[in-house]
């Protein structure tokens, strides 16, 4: 701001001289016409000369002359400072006009009574004519006063005289100078109005021009910010968006996984469950919702504990076990902590531990068959030979006391002989022969053999034969199989009870039930028949079941246990064959399962 006022004081003072500049050349001229009018109507003194005329005009032009050379000093001492010679110059001129004014004067004077009068009406008329600044115009008059005072002291020998010059000169020269300050300051006012109006127009120009650009910048900068903002809203609802779809698709694949999915909060509420899970619970969503966990008839205390310690000390635990509320069905329990409890992955895996027992079982009846192909035939030969001569050795009449020693001898050879067989029966892993016929017809063959032998322990048999159709069977090893799961359930019974044998129809599977009312099997041992050489009998040999699985497995057949304190069932399931299956396609699959 400082620094514009600084710029316009300079350009006013700047076209003020250039004012007076030009006043002083038309002054100077109209000098020079004058002088050489006079110069030109008075022949005596273009003859004579001015210096004649008068002392005065030697004077004056002595004074002017020195004005002159203080000017030129003044020049040079302000050489380096522009503004100061520049108003150096104009002073200047106005010397010289003044000189041109004297010599005016020694013309005139005879007509106005005195050259000091013309001198100081000169002075005046300068002082209108030129706006100087108040400093120099106080310069110029209080200089030519003193002068002027010293010139007529040395030349004025009248008194009244000089009184009458120095009361004109006092009168004269402030008024002058008063003149001259008004004009400078009216002539500064105009231009300051001037400058200052086009300076308030620049400047407002230049305020509105900014503010414009400021509201450029502005709606630009709200624009960018805008456009910006709508980016960012459009990338927020973008990924809002993916993350809806994200939680739906993984909300489907939870509520859609086959296995069993629920969440749980710290007050053992369950807050989510998915479809598998209220499959497994037998109940709905709306029944499960909210419900505490401790409620469910499957949750033990093991469970608990598990979760417990999911809750506690926030890891994952994962444990299997045995629910007999679900329907003895083994569940695979995975539980994860979370900020709000925990999540509980449940899956049925009673289908694999089924598959685990059936293979160790195999791996058992494998062993057993590796075992029995090693030793049969070994053990077979010395049997043989030692049953020979045993039978030679009875037959003779000097050994005729100890005949019942042979004979208990060779009954218990038949014996170990027998458990041989068993062993053989367990290494074949292929079917003998497969033929299509009903299970009805072995059952039927069998029935009056297995109903003497109650008979002869005073036990009953009923068989309770249902329609079915044919199967692929092997008759002799079928026949093995019932006959040593009804000895088994004869032997388990005391007399007086009842053994009951029934085919029929289930789920696509013909069933052979055998149901005895003995004194049931442990729950601890369930799990470890078919195992060979486990026997619960002082006298078994713990082959007989094991046998029974190896052929209800060569047929493809599941054997089904039920055991309680009041007797024991054995239900073996047969699949039904499809229409064109014959033998030999049976026999290539048993062959490549058992393989």
């Amino acid at each position: 701001m400082s620094t514009d006022l600084e710029k316009q004081n300079m350009r006013i003072r700047c076209d003020i001289r250039i004012i007076n500049n030009k006043r002083m050349k038309c002054l100077s001229i109209m000098f020079l016409i004058l002088i050489s009018i006079i110069l030109l109507i008075d022949n005596n003194n273009r003859v004579t000369g001015l210096w004649q005329t008068n002392n005065a005009y030697k004077l004056l032009c002595y004074i002017h002359i020195s004005y002159f050379c203080i000017a030129v000093y003044g020049i040079l001492i302000t050489y380096l400072d522009k503004e100061s010679q520049k108003e150096i110059y104009l002073q200047v001129n106005l010397f010289l006009g003044l000189n041109m004014s004297s010599l005016l004067s020694g013309w005139v004077s005879p007509y106005l009574n005195g050259q000091i009068s013309v001198y100081i009406i000169c002075c005046l008329c300068i002082s209108i004519l030129f706006s100087l600044r108040p400093s120099y115009s106080s310069l110029l008059f209080i200089q030519s006063y003193l002068l002027l005072i010293v010139g007529l002291y040395i030349n004025q020998t009248n008194l009244e005289t000089f009184q009458a010059n120095l009361m004109n000169a006092s009168l004269v020269f402030p008024m002058a100078l008063f003149i001259s300050i008004i004009l400078y300051r009216y002539t500064e006012r105009e231009l300051y109005n001037k400058y200052n109006l086009e300076w308030l127009v620049k400047e407002r120009t230049s305020e509105l021009l900014n503010a414009n650009k400021l509201l450029k910048s502005e709606t630009s900068e709200r624009e960018q910010m805008q456009t910006e903002k709508i980016e960012q809203l459009t990338k927020y609802l973008t990924l809002e968006a993916e993350l809806s779809r994200s939680n739906q698709f993984i909300a489907d694949i939870i509520k859609n996984m086959p296995d069993g999915f629920f969440a749980i909060d710290k007050n053992w509420q369950i807050t989510y469950i998915n479809r598998a899970g209220n499959i497994a619970f037998a109940k709905s969503h709306a029944e499960l919702a909210g419900k505490i966990i401790t409620e469910l008839c499957w949750v033990t205390d093991t469970v608990l504990n598990h979760f417990y310690e999911v809750l506690t000390e926030k890891k994952s635990v994962s444990f299997e076990f045995l629910s007999k509320e679900l329907g003895d069905k083994w569940l695979e329990v995975r539980a994860y902590p979370m900020e709000s409890g925990l999540t509980c992955y449940l899956r049925d895996i009673t289908s694999r531990k089924i598959t685990e027992y059936e293979l160790a079982r195999l791996d058992r009846l494998y062993l057993v068959g590796q075992l029995a192909s090693g030793l049969a035939h070994e053990i077979r030969n010395p049997l043989t030979v030692v049953r020979g001569y045993l039978q030679l050795l009875g037959s003779k009449s000097m050994f005729g006391d100890q005949k019942s020693t042979f004979e208990l001898m060779i009954s218990e050879l038949d014996r170990a002989n027998a458990i041989i067989t068993e062993f053989l029966s367990l290494a074949q892993i292929k079917q003998a022969d497969l033929k299509t016929m009903n299970l009805n017809e072995i059952l039927n063959n069998l029935y009056p053999l297995l109903s003497a032998d109650a008979t002869n322990q005073n036990k009953q048999i009923h068989l309770l034969p249902g329609e079915i159709p044919d199967l692929q069977l092997n008759c002799k090893e079928i026949s093995q199989m019932v006959l040593n799961l009804v000895r088994n359930g004869l032997e388990s019974m005391d007399a007086g009870r009842s053994l009951t044998i029934k085919s029929f129809g289930e789920d696509n599977m013909v069933a052979l039930e055998i149901i005895d009312e003995g004194c049931g099997i442990p729950q601890e041992n369930l799990n470890k028949l078919g195992t060979p050489f486990f026997t619960t009998k002082n006298y078994g040999t713990g082959l007989g079941l094991a046998t029974s699985y190896r052929i209800a497995e060569s047929h493809n057949a599941k054997i089904r246990v039920l055991s309680s304190s009041t007797g024991t069932s054995f239900c073996i399931l047969f699949p039904i064959p499809e229409p064109g299956q014959d033998a030999s396609k049976s026999e290539a699959e048993l062959h490549s399962f058992s393989a």
